[in-house]
């Protein structure tokens, strides 16, 4: 069985000394040091201006560095976005796309994160592709309809186990405290890994969780079959709760 991921969100906190102090203590949380093979699996999503200062510091302990979004261009005349080859050229190895902030604050489409899968695929990055759905859209039972068109309008045929990694986020869970139960979330991550395998033939999707995932329900979230990994936000911004997490991953139980 391959091991499970932790990708840390960092969303948009954190300085430059922040960045630093945060894994030289984490660096004392977390004992004793991971082998290189488990800290590969987890990952770093920091603000744009940070990736280059903290490459050195996290692929010497081992961890992997992750964009929290890329351009769904190449290049060009676009103010202010990321590339998929300048995330690559500062020793990103992973990115996020389809964010729920993103799609809720920017409009970001299914088709715009076509694009931009295509685009980090093309450049040798991992996606974190993340889906999910509204409280609304629970309550009305559109929950398959809703990750079938995330999953069929955004998945391209370059889709591997290798190159994509799919992230459920059920949006009304996200920040709030409230978590799926246990069972919903089985069946959920269930349902996706289906979905994905009918759309893309041969694809077999790791599905992480995210949506209020912390210290304190990890170890049961994390143990559950379907759960492939985790997607963590607040809780990773204190490297006190991100080692306790870590420390909660199966393989270290």
């Amino acid at each position: 069985m391959s091991s499970k991921i932790l990708i840390a969100n960092w969303k948009m906190n954190g300085t430059l000394d922040f960045c630093f102090s945060y894994f030289e203590s984490l660096g004392k949380e977390v004992a004793p040091p991971m082998l290189p093979e488990r800290a590969r699996n987890i990952v770093f999503c920091a603000p744009f201006p940070y990736l280059f200062a903290l490459q050195g510091r996290l692929l010497e302990k081992g961890y992997s560095l992750g964009g929290q979004d890329c351009a769904a261009y190449d290049a060009g005349a676009y103010t202010g976005e990321v590339s998929a080859a300048m995330l690559s050229d500062t020793g990103v190895s992973y990115v996020l796309v389809g964010h729920s902030e993103r799609r809720s604050y920017l409009g970001e489409s299914n088709e715009i994160c076509r694009l931009k899968i295509q685009q980090a695929h093309d450049k040798g990055l991992t996606v974190i592709y993340c889906i999910g759905e509204t409280l609304s859209q629970r309550k009305e039972g559109a929950l398959e309809n809703v990750l079938k068109e995330q999953i069929q309008d955004a998945l391209p045929k370059s889709v591997t186990y290798e190159n994509t990694l799919l992230a459920y986020e059920p949006v009304w869970a996200i920040g709030t405290g409230q978590t799926p139960t246990l069972e919903d979330i089985e069946e959920t991550h269930m349902l996706i890994k289906a979905l994905a395998g009918s759309h893309c033939k041969n694809y077999s999707a790791r599905v992480l969780y995210g949506g209020s995932l912390n210290e304190k329900n990890a170890r049961e979230i994390l143990a559950l079959s379907k759960v492939d990994g985790a997607l963590v936000g607040g809780a990773s911004l204190k490297p006190e709760k991100m080692a306790q997490i870590i420390s909660l991953m199966p393989e270290n139980v």
